[in-house]
């Protein structure tokens, strides 16, 4: 038969219920089961959790630490972390001056645990089915008489009433027994008074000692109970209930001390310890020591933490138990560098079952962001970015090792910034000085690096000697002012001595590149590669022009462009086909081919022509050169046909002799200079038949007469 508990708080209200079987519907209690968990509820909703494992849920019915807290926790004073949870010495957060500090302490002794409740008693077995009625015996002498019951208001002081031989005493006010056990529903008390059944208290109840060695206390309700100690050997299923606020107090008995409030919970779910007004789910006013259940040297899931967030009830079961962030203290034989410290980490995804550095404070002072290996005294596993400013007296570091470092501003006038063998000066008037350079600026009496009012020098054998003035690289000077030279000299130095422009060459003591000034606001300066004087935006002089496009020559659809204006106006090569010249409206519309150099205008394939036009053509002239002409008709030798043979031949073909017929000309084109000087032949023909045939006329003409 299980057993249960009950204690109810209500306010000037007091009474105890043991039973093994109840119903019992009340709002404020603490109540337990054999073998379950002691639930404190106020309003009828559970507040505390305290698990048969001995872990503390507030705000949680599934507490996985021995102190978890679903809400948030305000500690007015420190939070101590123990050696057993530190492995090296006692630790301690506190604020100071509103800032989180943590700092070791001297170790320090826990107070002894308590003992360990007895187990409880094993149930009771079933009883045997009942034998069968015997017969009715005969009837027995009569039994002796009854003790005398007790005297009613009229009796006499000092009577001694018996009930079955117990002695009860009777005095003036008062009636006691003289010292046997009572049983109230039972007939075999254990206890002085040992009652089967409910017991209701409506006033306080004050104890010594509130025990139960053999069962467990089922209900308790009172408004109030004073003990100097609660035990039992066992206790299931405990649950606190408190109409309003619950109560925890200690050093108090009625009359007496004053109350020393160790833990108040309220409605709203808040859990007080040394302070009555909660204001969140956990707030304790003085300080807090957390211990590990083990010793150094044990796993790190082990380890006293406190944990804060949500629940990662989606990890996997080594890490369900820890919430969205966490600190935990890691011994250093948990950690790759062997020193332990305090861990302030996020679990490493949906799925990891560990968390990520964010801070690891070590046992040696130093401190480790995003790394639990803090070799310095602040080691950043990853990179650093720095919103506001760093300022201090005096900064030093060993090596700076990175891929890229960014840095907005240095203010660090008349001082030095190192950098192994080269340095940064800063001197007076905030000039700058990068390169390989010494104290003095001179090396056996050589300067290194010169520079004049607001001038920048980079490199070796560098001078920046013109107001505002820059120059990198070695062997090279800028003179003017505004003036910027990069690169470097060969045998002499390569100077800019030419106002606010900009010089680049390298290898030479001429400019490969010069930027001149622009005219103010709106303007461009002029670009000259090969002159440091160029008449145009660009002037390219002791060199050629090359321009390549994304890809290499020799796959197909390389291309290369100018572009003028705009993308619609262009020059650019086509691989394998050649150039083509491009207008807005226009595209392609002259093209010139690879190899054979063929031009076509609106076309791209002019085929065998040296120049294809499609379209038509308009000239003030045209001159055509050929290689053969037709004046031989005016020689005396020229075989003129007849007229009759060229009637015969128009008839037959309908054409002229030697002039191509119009099938051929559809087919294969009109060669212009061909057919200018077939025409030319014709006409001359035409002219010696005109000749004749005014001979003939003039002949007749004569004979008329």
């Amino acid at each position: 038969m299980k057993k249960h508990i009950l204690i109810k708080l209500a306010s000037l209200t007091a009474f105890i219920i043991l039973t093994a079987n109840f119903t019992f519907a009340q709002n404020d209690y603490i109540s337990t089961l054999t073998g379950k968990n002691l639930v404190i509820k106020t309003n009828d909703t559970a507040r505390m959790i305290i698990t048969t494992g001995g872990y503390v849920g507030i705000g949680t019915a599934n507490p996985k630490q021995k102190l978890s807290v679903n809400g948030s926790a305000s500690i007015a004073d420190s939070l101590y972390l123990s050696k057993k949870m530190l492995g090296t010495s006692d630790s301690i957060l506190l604020m100071e001056n509103n800032i989180v500090k943590y700092k070791l302490l001297s170790p320090i002794t826990g107070p002894t645990g308590p003992t360990g409740a007895q187990g409880e008693a094993g149930l009771t077995g079933a009883t045997g089915i009942m034998g069968a009625t015997g017969a009715n015996g005969e009837t027995g002498n009569t039994g002796a008489t009854g003790a005398t019951g007790f005297l009613g208001s009229g009796a006499v002081s000092g009577n001694t009433p018996y009930w079955n031989g117990s002695q009860w005493i009777l005095n003036s006010s008062n009636i006691y027994n003289d010292g046997v056990n009572v049983g109230i529903g039972k007939s075999n008390p254990t206890e002085k008074v040992d009652i089967n059944g409910n017991l209701k208290i409506s006033g306080t109840t004050t104890t010594t000692s509130l025990s139960s060695t053999t069962g467990t206390f089922n209900t308790i309700e009172t408004g109030s109970v004073y003990t100097n100690t609660f035990s039992a050997t066992t206790m299931s299923s405990k649950n606190v209930y408190a109409d309003s606020v619950m109560y925890l107090q200690s050093n108090y008995m009625p009359g007496g001390n004053p109350r020393h409030t160790v833990i108040n919970a309220n409605n709203a779910g808040n859990l007080g310890v040394g302070t009555t007004t909660p204001k969140q789910k956990l707030q304790v006013n003085g300080s807090v020591s957390i211990y590990s259940p083990t010793t150094a040297g044990s796993s790190s899931t082990e380890r006293a933490s406190l944990f804060f967030g949500l629940e990662q009830s989606t990890l996997n079961s080594a890490a369900a138990e820890r919430g969205e962030w966490g600190i935990q203290y890691l011994g250093g034989d948990n950690n790759s560098s062997g020193v332990g410290g305090l861990n302030f980490w996020k679990p490493n995804g949906s799925t990891g079952t560990t968390g990520d550095n964010l801070l690891f404070l070590q046992d040696n002072g130093n401190v480790g962001i995003g790394t639990a290996n803090a070799t310095e005294k602040l080691t950043v596993g990853g990179n650093l970015s720095v919103i506001g400013n760093i300022k201090g007296d005096h900064f030093q570091t060993r090596t700076i090792e990175s891929d890229t470092i960014t840095v907005d501003r240095i203010m660090a006038k008349d001082s030095i910034i190192k950098l192994g063998n080269h340095s940064i000066w800063v001197y007076q008037n905030n000039n700058r000085l990068i390169g390989k350079i010494i104290k003095t600026f001179n090396v056996n009496g050589v300067p290194y690096c010169t520079i004049n009012t607001s001038g920048i020098c980079i490199g070796e054998n560098t001078f920046a000697t013109g107001p505002n003035s820059f120059a990198a690289g070695s062997l090279v000077k800028a003179n003017a002012d505004n003036s910027i030279i990069i690169g470097n000299g060969v045998d002499n130095y390569f100077q800019n001595s030419i106002s606010h422009s900009l010089m680049v060459g390298f290898n030479s003591d001429i400019p490969t590149l010069t930027v001149r000034a622009a005219s103010g606001v709106g303007t461009i300066g002029k670009v000259g590669i090969g002159t440091t004087d160029p008449e145009q935006s660009l002037q390219v002089d002791k060199g050629n022009i090359l321009v390549r496009g994304t890809n290499n020559y020799g796959s197909p659809g390389d291309e290369a462009a100018m572009y003028f204006g705009d993308v619609n106006h262009y020059i650019k090569s086509i691989n394998g086909s050649g150039l083509r010249i491009g207008t807005f409206g226009a595209v392609d519309a002259i093209s010139i081919q690879q190899s054979s150099g063929n031009v076509g205008i609106g076309t791209t394939n002019p085929g065998n022509y040296k120049l294809a036009v499609e379209g038509s053509v308009a000239a003030r002239s045209f001159k055509v050169t050929l290689g053969n002409f037709y004046d031989y008709v005016f020689e005396k030798d020229y075989q003129l046909i007849t007229l009759d043979s060229v009637e015969t031949f128009i008839t037959k073909n309908k054409h002229l002799p030697d002039i191509p017929c119009q099938k051929e000309v559809i087919t294969n084109g009109l060669d212009i200079g061909e057919f200018n000087s077939l025409l030319l032949k014709k006409i001359e023909e035409l002219t010696l038949y005109i000749i004749d045939q005014n001979k003939r006329i003039e002949t007749l003409e004569n004979k008329i007469k």
